[in-house]
């Protein structure tokens, strides 16, 4: 079943409810709030401090970060991992099964779009709500020239205590320290003591393991070269507006992306799909 609500900010918000999860999934930004497979807690943390307004990005759950990662590399008075997370996206699909609910968005080139990024160009992302959540972000060129994109599903995993979780699958891979400017090779797994910033260069899978909750939530990655792993800890966090200055203990994101060198390049008429899946298991 699906249902679909005012948020108080005004948004239109899905809520999803099947015989395998429950979701709810914000048509601005066509970012994913929440999923909680059957008999589980929500796997995704959304700052109590989150911003609702219009223009203002949604802090948690599943960010779409695109055309460009992080700060646009040429003109800084951009907005921050692009535009299409703070624009009301089109719902285009809805498919259901007792087991399974399907909601496809899409957002298109507008005038607007175009102030700030200068290409034709539909973006469509299904989200797929069952025993599993998955999300498939095409991007097609509708215009005449080529262009290239990085971008990211941001993932806020929600956590019970930062201090036991942990990131598994990317032991002795390289990656791009961004705190502390530097390339280093992960040499054993994943944890978090302070700032963290990087850029994983690997399309393999991962998970995020919460001990002090005795969950695993595996991240299987479909046309995303990059694995992004993020915590703001202290001082960040006590820096931003729209985070709690303690909410650093409550999450972690592991982010599939395409970031920097791995950019990736889309031709007039042609289109890209990239996508995610998560799964949870106790252990």
């Amino acid at each position: 079943m699906i249902n679909f609500a005012k948020h108080p900010s005004g948004f239109t918000v899905l809520t999803i409810t099947n015989a395998s999860a429950t979701a709810t999934i914000s048509m601005y930004g066509a970012q994913v709030l929440s999923y909680s497979p059957l008999g589980r807690d929500n796997l995704l943390f959304v700052s109590s401090k989150s911003n609702y307004g219009e223009g203002k990005a949604i802090r948690g759950g599943i960010p779409v970060c695109w055309p460009w990662f992080g700060p646009h590399r040429t003109d800084a008075r951009l907005p921050q991992h692009g535009f299409v997370r703070t624009r009301i996206w089109d719902l285009e699909k809805i498919e259901e099964t007792p087991d399974e609910s399907r909601v496809t968005m899409l957002c298109r080139s507008s005038k607007e779009t175009r102030l700030l990024w200068q290409h034709d160009f539909a973006l469509s992302l299904t989200v797929s709500v069952g025993k599993a959540l998955t999300l498939e972000l095409t991007t097609a060129n509708t215009g005449e020239e080529a262009f290239t994109i990085t971008d990211a599903l941001h993932t806020y995993f929600s956590v019970k205590d930062i201090g036991s979780a942990q990131v598994l699958g990317l032991d002795g891979v390289s990656y791009a320290d961004r705190v502390e400017k530097r390339e280093e090779t992960q040499r054993e797994i994943v944890t978090v003591s302070g700032e963290v910033d990087r850029v994983y260069r690997s399309p393999s899978d991962c998970a995020v393991v919460d001990k002090a909750l005795g969950s695993k939530v595996t991240m299987k990655k479909n046309g995303f070269p990059d694995t992004v792993v993020w915590n703001p800890w202290i001082d960040r966090a006590k820096a931003m507006a729209d985070f709690d200055d303690g909410e650093y203990k409550k999450m972690i994101c592991a982010e599939a992306a395409a970031v920097g060198k791995n950019e990736m390049l889309v031709i007039p008429g042609a289109s890209i799909t990239q996508g995610m899946t998560l799964s949870s298991e106790k252990i």
